[in-house]
């Protein structure tokens, strides 16, 4: 063990390895069951014999990669599939079996296909050291400036990449503060200023535009949501109800973006005689419609 590993080198000792394996493993063994359980939707697509395949798969793929990581590349590292690209593999797979009408094995199988492929790909690349060439031709003037927004709610894959290298202190950061979407005079550019910097907002006067309504019941919330759109803020400031968006932090939880698209729908945009409309699971898109691009095409 000394001499394959060079324990006293890396000032550990047999036992620490061991004591620290178990506890790895024992940190890391909850995916034995639930990748199988993500990739098979919980067994209802495909059964007990897709579950068990992914289960067989999942212990073979993460023991081989660990054996190569400790003989070949000689580094106490654990590998193990990840959670991020096998929720994104499961969504391709529900999404071909919708699209094509297929069984969830056959759908699943086409994935795997894509899969294989994407490897085959980068397996390529990297023998041609593409990847290298492409790195090399950048040339040393060359600057990268990334622009986004700490502030916002932290991506599911990259995790919380601006916010993490901005508190690196590594790279140069240039932070706007000042707002140019709304007027100068607005209540909401103070308020969102204060939010940032921790103090609590300011409601406005009657003639503001920044306006806290206190509502403990989703269903009220609902309702003066609708009020505002259709009635109040229409006749208060002379606009249109097409003028107006709605934010709300969630989507199926209370007074989500499912339940208020149906209600505001239903109090601004009713069924009509003579409308088209065109019923997509079990949402209703109508003509007069105000949608969202919410996924990129491409």
């Amino acid at each position: 063990m000394e001499k394959l590993f060079k324990l006293k080198a890396n000032g550990t000792s047999v036992k620490t390895e061991i004591a620290a394996g178990l506890t790895t493993f024992m940190t890391m063994a909850y995916i034995i069951a639930l990748n199988p359980n993500l990739l098979t939707n919980f067994r209802s697509g495909g059964g007990d014999e897709l579950w068990n395949a992914v289960f067989l798969a999942t212990c073979l793929a993460s023991g081989i990669a660990m054996v190569c990581m400790a003989f070949w590349a000689n580094k106490p590292f654990c590998l193990a599939p990840g959670m991020g690209l096998n929720s994104f593999f499961a969504l391709v797979v529900t999404q071909i079996a919708s699209f094509t009408g297929a069984s969830y094995i056959a759908s699943f199988q086409a994935a795997l296909i894509i899969v294989l492929a994407e490897g085959i790909v980068f397996l390529i690349l990297t023998l041609c050291n593409v990847r290298e060439k492409i790195v090399e031709a950048i040339p040393y003037g060359a600057r990268l400036v990334l622009v986004g927004d700490p502030d916002q709610l932290p991506p599911v894959g990259p995790g919380n990449f601006l916010r993490d290298l901005i508190g690196s202190k590594r790279c140069p950061v240039i932070a706007l503060t000042e707002i140019f979407r709304q007027a100068r005079q607005s209540d909401i550019v103070h308020n969102a200023h204060a939010i940032n910097e921790g103090l609590l907002p300011t409601p406005s006067g009657k003639d503001g535009d920044f306006f806290i309504l206190h509502r403990s019941d989703p269903a009220d919330v609902m309702r003066t949501v609708v009020s505002l759109c259709r009635d109040r803020l229409p006749r208060y400031y002379g606009i249109s109800p097409a003028q107006i968006q709605v934010l709300t932090p969630a989507k199926r939880q209370g007074a989500g973006t499912i339940a208020l698209n149906r209600m505001l729908q239903e109090a601004l945009n009713p069924p009509g005689q003579g409308k088209p409309e065109h019923r997509y699971g079990d949402m209703i898109f109508r003509e007069g419609d105000r949608v969202m691009q919410v996924r990129n095409n491409y």
